[in-house]
């Protein structure tokens, strides 16, 4: 989105020019690895990924000076248990999984950019444009 600035810090990227690869690594810690697959859910690590994903994207873009829909990408998310030294689970996320996602984070860099050239925070755009109601997505 034009005019909002982002910062990303990314646990692992592994970048092959050559191939024109890239394999995004994210590193969580869990104390219920066993389950992680509903700590995917609750904390949408896949919303995250794609976040990453744009983030190289531009990268590619901007950077390297290269065409990004010539590359290709992988997604890993590493999870390590914080109750045993050594316990860990690797997941793989398939592209669609992780693009999934751009909708949502496109949508609230637009609710960003509104809230910058507005100099509002205290409430959400609906507030504001409806004198005060907002709606509950139930």
């Amino acid at each position: 989105c034009e005019g909002v600035q982002c910062k990303s810090l990314l646990d692992r990227i592994k970048i092959n020019k050559k191939k024109k690869h890239c394999t995004i690594i994210d590193l969580k810690t869990t104390s219920h690895l066993w389950q992680f697959e509903d700590s995917m859910k609750t904390f949408d690590y896949c919303r995250q990924l794609c976040y990453y994903y744009m983030a190289v994207l531009w990268y590619i873009e901007n950077e390297l000076k290269d065409n990004p829909e010539e590359w290709t990408f992988s997604f890993f998310i590493v999870a390590v248990g914080n109750n045993l030294p050594g316990d860990v689970r690797l997941f793989e996320l398939t592209f669609d999984q992780v693009i999934a996602r751009k909708d949502t984070i496109v949508d609230t860099l637009h609710k960003i950019k509104w809230h910058i050239d507005n100099n509002k925070w205290d409430h959400s755009i609906e507030y504001y444009e409806n004198n005060g109601v907002e709606h509950l997505d139930l």
